[in-house]
């Protein structure tokens, strides 16, 4: 698809890729030709790209993919590291 790009909003995508969708917290690239699909889900802040899945058309259109895939969940909250409480001195 491409090697290095720096998409900040929904709008940079389809400005690279105007037959993609979006659907809900996913994007979904139409590939060879209205072949395949892949589904992804970005990460803006991070830059990073995550294929989640890749099908046919007519797999598409089947419409698992939706819950397969988490595109109707909320993205993952990054885990926290938990706080430590200050070293006492002289211990």
């Amino acid at each position: 698809m491409t090697q290095s790009v720096t998409w900040q909003l929904w709008s940079d995508i389809k400005a690279d890729f105007a037959s993609a969708s979006i659907v809900r917290n996913c994007v979904v690239f139409n590939i060879g030709g209205n072949k395949y699909r892949f589904v992804t889900r970005i990460l803006y802040p991070s830059q990073k790209v995550f294929i989640l899945k890749m099908m046919t058309h007519q797999e598409k259109d089947e419409d698992r993919w939706k819950e397969e895939c988490g595109c109707y969940e909320a993205p993952p909250v990054p885990p926290t590291r938990p706080v430590l409480p200050p070293k006492q001195k002289g211990r």
